[in-house]
């Protein structure tokens, strides 16, 4: 009777660890679930930027390590007008300050 009690005793301690390490399993998931957008929108901010790509693109540098470009509405990019300038690309800031 006593080596089935440590039998049963055994299954109950690991029934008892599984259960704790899937509730922190859970947990873990659920955060990882929050953060998944999080994330996401990084990738599109920093990743993604360095895909885009137009067809016959005039483009005017004016020195100051700004530069123009003529990429045509067909593009997506709206013409210029009285509207503020649209921004493509900007730097990451760890990027404008190294």
């Amino acid at each position: 009777m006593t080596k089935a009690g440590s039998v049963h005793s055994y299954w109950i301690d690991s029934y008892e660890t599984n259960q704790k390490e899937l509730t922190l399993t859970k947990e873990k998931n659920q955060s990882l679930a929050k953060e998944k957008p999080r994330v996401e929108g990084e990738y599109d901010r920093l990743i993604q930027r360095w895909y885009q790509s137009w067809d016959n693109v005039n483009t005017v540098s004016n020195g100051d390590s700004h530069f123009c470009i003529d990429a045509g509405s067909n593009n997506g990019i709206p013409a210029p007008g009285d509207d503020p300038e649209t921004l493509l690309y900007e730097p990451a800031r760890s990027e404008r300050s190294g």
